[in-house]
């Protein structure tokens, strides 16, 4: 083809994560590698490109409580305090976030599955993953919500949405919170 008259260029959206382990994209090879290819031509004046979840993946974490567990013979099944309704990427396009129990040692993991507080059957936020063993009241955090967790968040089944903290110069403040109840009380 005949691009002579190209003066933009848009190198495209959504440059990703792995949300199975902390491996980077070699984005400082990539970009050079781009800079010397337009330097080449010097008819390309705008560069368009949307790097959002590689910009804020890693900054989000939901963090859910325990409230029960089940042992079967092959696997634990792990309830906790949170669903779909707060994480919906696990459910709606198979998104596998790398999940850790707060405050536990990573000596002795099983097959886990973990499943939210909704009366759906597809509410869980992982399966087949190795946690350490937790109980009721544990914490666990749900890793890489920064891009797309809160914003797809729904109030569904009357639910609040979760608290959001921004940690920010070694502080942590509670940034929102909004209460379902709040919302349909009538002035």
């Amino acid at each position: 083809r005949n691009i002579e008259s190209v003066e933009e260029l848009d190198i495209g959206g959504g440059f990703g994560i792995s949300y199975e382990d902390d491996r980077e994209y070699p984005f400082e090879e990539f970009f050079k590698k781009l800079a010397d290819a337009i330097r080449k031509e010097d008819r390309i004046k705008k560069i368009f490109i949307e790097p959002g979840r590689f910009l804020v993946a890693r900054s989000g974490v939901l963090v859910a409580r325990v409230t029960d567990v089940k042992d079967f013979e092959d696997k634990r099944i792990v309830l906790v305090d949170t669903g779909f309704n707060h994480l919906i990427r696990p459910v709606l396009y198979g998104a596998r976030h790398r999940i850790i129990a707060l405050n536990k040692s990573d000596d002795n993991k099983f097959l886990t599955d973990v499943y939210g507080n909704l009366c759906e059957s597809t509410d869980y936020l992982a399966k087949d993953i190795y946690l350490p063993k937790t109980d009721v009241g544990d914490l666990i955090a749900i890793l890489d919500t920064g891009a797309y967790g809160y914003s797809m968040a729904s109030r569904y089944n009357m639910r609040d949405l979760p608290k959001e903290y921004v940690f920010y110069r070694g502080k942590i403040e509670l940034s929102r919170e909004e209460k379902i109840h709040a919302m349909c009380a009538s002035e």
